[in-house]
């Protein structure tokens, strides 16, 4: 294809080619090699003068006002005449007779006609191709070649006579303003509105901003205005009821007497402790993977993990309903980005399939190309569970690699709390890169990537939250790898998940059961998600939700002196497929709430 190619190319060469740019070349080649020199020559000296650095008229040094009257006083001009020099009497005489005189007889006899007429005879006498002088060679050669190589050579000359007498931008050509100009603009400049004139604050807000808590942010939470109240707490992801464990707690203490509170260091430096490899190597054996690496933040794991693979070539095939960790992730990363509906295999194939189709085009940039997945085992702006193995199957049928966000499936999904992976019966080893949380279940701060070594160690050199900030704190790294001792051990081995699933499944049977609640509220997520929203069917607002949750956080059964308030978070839309339909009420631990609150919303002014 390729000497097909030049041999196309080279036949259009010639004197009646019907393209300008074979009449050119073929005139540059049958030109003398010193016409090409002298091109040669204009085309540098256009460039030089391109690139050069221009001379600045206002590139002077400044000097103070003290020093220009020091450079005055010092200054004494030379003498225009020696003081003792004494002009001869016949000075202009003599100057006259020697110098004026004998120019002005030399320019009346040299410029007579016949002079003229033979100097220009001789002149054109030496021009031809064989010319001893190579100006003489030049203009021949020049007066020979077609006219629109003329044209190109004028065009050259043009080009640099344009650039030496352009004004070049200055960058101090600036307006320089007086003092009253200053003034004026100032007094003239009007800000615009922080707040629109007509807002009128919400009566609570002001109590909203001002609430802390007084206690753990665990299963019950008290707070500061009210310390003899405890609320239940609805709005949290602490699953497993690992906040506030007496044993983590202990463990983080001696941990810290050893350690110190943090460490000080990035882990490719001297922020490495053997708890931090403790547990990584916790994690491996617990997912059944060759390697882990923890991350000191668990936002930043998989929006770290995304961008050190996917890179400015590859193709992306991410869900809508992704994270705003998994989307930050997939905007840094610069990759080809194509989105399909929110579990919608069929989407995705199509996707795929377009794909396919665009690559057999360009098959040399295709084997360039990756394609990635990026899904959630269990999705947070959902509450529903990833159809993982329809995904694996795509995977292998158009060669694509899987990145698997567990953030909120890690120690929740499963019979052991493995994730989605044990809960759908899939080989880890079919899923690329598992990226999960420490700070959901576990109830510690921190991430992790998991999977093969090759995979998972590229990101100790390649993963920005993973080279460039300070590890997680040792005493978190040895409560996190308790926690997983937890899970593991022989008291507790499936407990707490078998229970978690268990009041997962009773909410959505209590709810459904429940016509009042079903007729105002759609509940969101799957059974078996510890994760749930509500959804108003009619006059779903974000003014009306958050009035809820506030008036949840207040409530107190008048029949009940042991009546418990609760905690309710509003999940507002994000991510590329979020609308604002998609704002709802969202609540965790698998509870189902049955009070005044949810059966009759229009009531929550008066409650």
């Amino acid at each position: 294809m390729v000497v097909k190619i030049i041999s196309s190319f080279l036949a259009h060469i010639g004197p009646n080619s019907e393209y300008l740019w074979a009449r050119l070349i073929y005139s540059a080649l049958r030109a003398p090699l010193y016409h090409l020199y002298f091109e040669l020559f204009l085309i540098m000296g256009i460039i030089w003068l391109l690139f050069k650095r221009r001379y600045r008229i206002n590139d002077v040094i400044q000097l103070t006002n003290a020093e220009k009257r020091q450079l005055i006083e010092e200054w004494t001009p030379d003498e225009l005449v020696p003081r003792d020099w004494v002009p001869p009497a016949n000075l202009l005489r003599q100057f006259h007779r020697y110098a004026v005189s004998p120019i002005s007889n030399i320019l009346c006899y040299s410029l007579e006609l016949g002079m003229v007429v033979k100097i220009i005879s001789s002149f054109l006498a030496h021009i031809g191709p064989n010319s001893e002088y190579l100006w003489a060679r030049l203009i021949y050669s020049a007066l020979r070649a077609p006219l629109y190589h003329l044209y190109f050579e004028l065009f050259l000359i043009m080009g640099i006579i344009w650039l030496l007498f352009k004004r070049r931008y200055r960058i101090n050509d600036v307006i320089q303003l007086t003092n009253a100009e200053k003034r004026q603009l100032i007094e003239e400049w009007t800000p615009d509105e922080l707040v629109p004139r007509d807002w009128v604050p919400p009566a609570n807000l002001l109590r909203q901003f001002h609430r802390y808590a007084v206690s753990p942010i665990s299963k019950y939470v008290t707070f500061h205005s009210d310390e003899n109240r405890k609320h239940l707490n609805f709005a949290s992801l602490n699953f497993l009821n690992f906040v506030g464990d007496p044993d983590l707690s202990e463990v983080a203490i001696q941990k810290m007497k050893q350690y110190g509170v943090g460490s000080c260091g990035p882990r490719g430096f001297y922020g490495t402790f053997d708890v931090h490899l403790e547990l990584e190597e916790t994690l491996a054996k617990f997912l059944s993977v060759e390697k882990a690496v923890v991350y000191s933040f668990g936002a930043a794991t998989f929006s770290s993990a995304i961008p050190s693979y996917a890179k400015r070539t590859d193709v992306i095939f991410a869900d809508e309903g992704i994270s705003h960790t998994a989307y930050q992730g997939i905007v840094a990363s610069r990759s080809h980005v194509k989105f399909f509906r929110h579990n919608d295999m069929k989407h995705l194939e199509e996707l795929l399939n377009a794909q396919a189709a665009k690559d057999k085009k360009d098959p040399k940039r295709a084997m360039l190309t990756r394609r990635f997945f990026v899904v959630e085992g269990l999705y947070m702006n959902y509450g529903d569970i990833c159809p993982l193995p329809e995904l694996v199957a795509l995977k292998y049928k158009y060669k694509v690699r899987i990145l698997l966000d567990e953030t909120v499936s890690f120690g929740v999904l499963g019979a052991t709390g493995r994730g989605v992976t044990e809960y759908h019966g899939v080989d880890v080893e079919d899923i690329d890169l598992i990226a999960g949380s420490l700070e959901t279940a576990l109830g510690v701060c921190g991430g992790f990537c998991a999977g093969t070594a090759y995979v998972v160690g590229h990101q100790e050199l390649s993963g920005q939250g993973y080279c460039f900030s300070a590890s997680l704190p040792p005493m978190l790294a040895s409560a996190a790898t308790e926690a997983l001792n937890k899970l593991q051990s022989e008291q507790e081995r499936g407990t707490r998940n078998r229970k978690l699933l268990r009041l997962s499944r009773l909410a959505d049977e209590l709810f459904h059961k429940d016509r009042t609640l079903n007729k105002r509220w759609e509940l969101i997520g799957h059974p078996d998600s510890p994760i749930k929203h509500l959804r108003l069917r009619s006059g779903n607002s974000l003014a009306l939700l958050e009035e809820i949750t506030e008036a949840a956080y207040n409530w107190e059964d008048k029949n009940n002196n042991n009546s418990t308030p609760l905690l309710l978070t509003v999940a507002r839309p994000n991510g590329p497929g979020a609308s604002p339909k998609d704002i709802k009420l969202k609540f965790s631990q698998g509870a189902a709430v049955r009070n005044l609150i949810f059966r009759d919303p229009e009531a929550v002014g008066a409650a």
